[in-house]
């Protein structure tokens, strides 16, 4: 049994190829066209599985595409390419990383000539047992927020630069600095490929344990699709108390294309001037609906 979702305010989506980086946006959705259905098995928590489930069903159509992105649509659709798909607005967002064939494509031609006039659409379905399918208000919520590798990172995130410690436990990822001049930055690169969209990028201090030293610490939103670009920035200097929200909020403007596929990397960490210090963040969110998903939004379905 599967539960249908109305289409939650999506804005915009899109459907891409992963190998080669084919792009097709839909900037005007349709509602009609627009739903997903998923299993009616819930699971909330830390880790990166969305559900165990099977019968996945997204659809979603819109107006105003090009001739190029309908017979790239029908090209993909007879030669059975694998795709995936991302949706984003006002309500949670789609992020379909399972690899799939389009099961079908959506006409709704109201008596027009120009294709651009016209609503077109696509249907993706999978029946599978732990799809990578995530439908969250957070885009960073599929990586989870877990160390199950024992490595003192939370899973999924890499480390840019580091001269100090790292250290994950009971839900928060501490910054350990050895005295002197030091930073940390960690960072995580998601695909996201929709123009034109708002993103809101909010983490928590948990502890900012202060002792004095000067400190800097945020996050951060790059466009890395092209030449990195800072889009989104937030920081304070010595925090005052624990529970300092830092966010900021931007319009993801990735230049449109169907050559490319977009990534958008988030990095967060922190600047010590002197002295020892450690500093606590708790799970972060970068979010299309302009709330600030922070700490306990895991896996929010």
């Amino acid at each position: 049994m599967s539960t249908p979702f109305c289409y939650a305010g999506w804005q915009k989506a899109s459907i891409f190829n992963p190998l080669n980086g084919s792009v097709i946006q839909f900037n005007t959705l349709n509602p009609a066209m627009t739903n997903y259905e998923r299993p009616a098995i819930k699971q909330e928590h830390t880790f990166g599985n969305y559900q165990s489930g099977k019968t996945h069903k997204l659809s979603f159509g819109g107006f105003g595409l090009t001739q190029e992105s309908i017979d790239l649509l029908q090209t993909w659709a007879r030669d059975k390419t694998l795709v995936q798909a991302v949706c984003a607005g006002t309500g949670k967002a789609m992020q379909w990383y399972e690899s799939v064939e389009i099961s079908e494509i959506l006409t709704d031609f109201k008596g027009k000539r120009n294709a651009g006039d016209n609503s077109y659409g696509v249907v993706l379905t999978c029946d599978k047992h732990d799809a990578q399918i995530y439908h969250n208000e957070n885009l960073l919520a599929y990586l989870g927020w877990a160390d199950l590798n024992l490595n003192g990172l939370p899973d999924g995130y890499d480390v840019k630069e580091s001269v100090t410690g790292s250290v994950f436990s009971s839900n928060t990822h501490s910054f350990i600095a050895s005295g002197g001049p030091s930073a940390s930055l960690y960072k995580t690169e998601i695909v996201f490929p929709i123009s034109g969209i708002t993103l809101t990028n909010s983490i928590k201090v948990v502890d900012p344990h202060l002792d004095g030293g000067t400190r800097v610490c945020g996050s951060r939103i790059f466009n890395v699709s092209f030449a990195p670009v800072d889009i989104a920035n937030n920081s304070i200097g010595t925090p005052a108390t624990a529970g300092t929200i830092l966010a900021n909020t931007v319009v993801f403007n990735t230049l449109q294309s169907i050559a490319t596929v977009y990534s958008i990397r988030f990095e967060y960490g922190i600047q010590i001037g002197h002295s020892s210090d450690t500093i606590s963040f708790s799970f972060p969110a970068i979010t299309t609906n302009g709330k600030n998903t922070y700490s306990t939004k895991f896996m929010n379905q």
